[in-house]
């Protein structure tokens, strides 16, 4: 027979497991990555835009070219935890107010990594994202990807 407290503590952690599946910050569509990474920066999230930025830390999950794994070596996540929160201390940075009116416009997969088009207000732009296991992280110099 199953105890009452057992029942409780199961409840819980079927509780907890589901609140942080849906305040997750992973993506594993384009689509949905630029709409959480938006929604981190509206919030000024700044670990959360950290763990969605390709990092030195993930490069061994990842397929992309070792030039590119190299010019990534540095790229700490601590480091730029600190750098955006700096950023977002800044009463309207025009980087942090941009990526926050970050749209989806469409996506060309290239295997290694995802070309994302994207639109700031009437402005067109592209990121580049990376997969890293099964989520998606957007590469921080997406020239180094064309």
């Amino acid at each position: 027979m199953i105890r009452k407290t057992t029942i409780t503590t199961l409840s819980c952690c079927f509780l907890a497991i589901f609140i942080a599946g849906c305040s997750s910050n992973r993506a594993v569509t384009a689509e949905d990555f630029v709409k959480k990474h938006s929604k981190a920066y509206q919030s000024r999230d700044a670990k959360a835009v950290a763990g969605m930025t390709l990092c030195a830390e993930d490069l061994e999950e990842t397929a992309i070219p070792q030039q590119i794994k190299q010019e990534l070596k540095d790229q700490k996540r601590d480091s730029l935890v600190q750098d955006l929160k700096n950023q977002m201390k800044r009463e309207g940075d025009m980087w942090v107010q941009a990526w926050g009116d970050t749209k989806y416009a469409g996506e060309k997969d290239h295997g290694d990594h995802i070309h994302v088009d994207v639109t700031v207000g009437y402005a067109r732009s592209a990121i580049v994202l990376v997969r890293v296991g099964k989520q998606l992280k957007i590469a921080p110099n997406p020239s180094s990807f064309e």
